[in-house]
């Protein structure tokens, strides 16, 4: 099947009617990107080299390295207990994977503990689990943050790390 791309380079099957990733009407599609140009998957949203700076109102995470391995390309989506990214696994030749990461919007401590346990269980049992309809398991990261280089302490980031499988989501299917 051929592949159609909305203004910010976002690669969509061509019966799309809208970008699966931003939701741009794909009313008049564009075709493959101009020879010499780069893939889609390596252009911000803007349609920019990632090696760009990130335009004002970006999210702060797009292009930082997590883990000193997983450089992070752009928001898939974003609920009450964390962010999720695309990103991709700098040792091993740029694959793309998904880091979701969990950063509740809770204060209660007793709820945060409980969120933090149940997040380490969902990736325990993603680990256990191994079916073509689930994205594999790659790890659960635990990522040390200092808020400056002056600063005594820091922040834990948790993560986990999965394949990235390239489809429509739940939304576009409605």
């Amino acid at each position: 099947m051929s592949s159609i791309y909305c203004s910010h380079g976002h690669e969509n099957a061509s019966d799309n009617r809208f970008c699966r990733l931003c939701g741009e009407p794909l009313s008049q599609p564009i075709s493959q990107p101009m020879p010499g140009t780069p893939h889609p998957l390596f252009l911000s949203q803007q349609g920019r080299p990632l090696d760009y700076e990130p335009h004002v109102g970006a999210d702060p995470n797009i292009g930082k390295i997590v883990g000193q391995r997983y450089q992070i390309q752009q928001q898939l989506g974003h609920g009450g207990f964390g962010r999720t990214y695309l990103a991709f696994d700098i040792n091993r030749f740029n694959e793309p994977c998904v880091l979701k990461e969990f950063a509740p919007q809770v204060s209660d401590p007793d709820t945060l503990k409980k969120a933090e346990q149940l997040f380490e269980r969902e990736a325990g049992v993603l680990y256990q689990l191994h079916h073509p309809q689930i994205p594999c398991f790659r790890e659960l990261l635990r990522v040390e943050v200092r808020r400056d280089v002056l600063s005594q302490s820091a922040q834990t980031r948790l993560f986990l790390v999965q394949d990235y499988v390239k489809g429509q989501n739940y939304h576009d299917l409605l």
